[in-house]
């Protein structure tokens, strides 16, 4: 009861782990906003900006057949259909 010791707030912040899964969070959010991008330009040519911005995933994908086939797969079924 006579302590002088100040009060510590119990931080759970996650350390690493939580960095990692932030991380991992922002790239699996990457990689799934192709889909509606693709959906919203519909055949059009998008800005060079997006184009930019889509670069390392357009090199991931042909880097790797079993990926290109996987984004390809994903992609399509963000696409309108007739």
């Amino acid at each position: 009861m006579g302590t002088d010791e100040p009060i510590q707030p119990n931080r759970k912040g996650g350390g690493w782990f939580g960095v990692l899964g932030w991380v991992g969070l922002a790239l699996v959010a990457y990689v799934l906003s192709a889909g509606p991008v693709v959906r919203y330009y519909d055949g059009r040519r998008p800005p060079v900006e997006v184009v930019k911005f889509y670069a390392p995933l357009d090199f991931l994908a042909h880097s790797a057949a079993p990926i290109n086939q996987l984004l390809d797969w994903y992609v399509n079924l963000w696409r309108t259909k007739p």
